[in-house]
């Protein structure tokens, strides 16, 4: 489980290396789910698993880019995880408050 100040520190690498890393995927999805999504579940599912941060966009040095809707988000991520992935896939969702700097 990522908790606030593991998440803070993964973005604050993610900031200096200026790319995402291996275990680790950034979304804008500041239009809802992304396309590309269902590709890095599969990856990360046939692999050692990983971490998807949805809401930073990786174009501007991996500042905030603002959800809408982050429930309405997180549940559509749950319900494509449930329902169109084979087999079914079970993450941890968890909506975090984080700043833009």
């Amino acid at each position: 489980m990522v908790l606030d100040a593991e998440l803070a520190e993964i973005i604050g690498n993610l900031r200096v290396l200026g790319s995402d890393i291996a275990d680790v995927e950034v979304k804008n999805a500041s239009g809802g789910i992304p396309k590309s999504l269902r590709e890095t579940l599969s990856a990360f599912s046939n692999t050692s698993g990983g971490v998807i941060i949805l809401g930073l966009d990786e174009s501007r040095g991996f500042l905030a880019a603002g959800l809408r809707d982050p429930a309405r988000l997180a549940a559509d991520l749950g319900s494509m995880c449930s329902s169109e992935m084979e087999p079914a896939i079970r993450p941890l969702i968890r909506i975090h408050q984080f700043d833009s700097g």
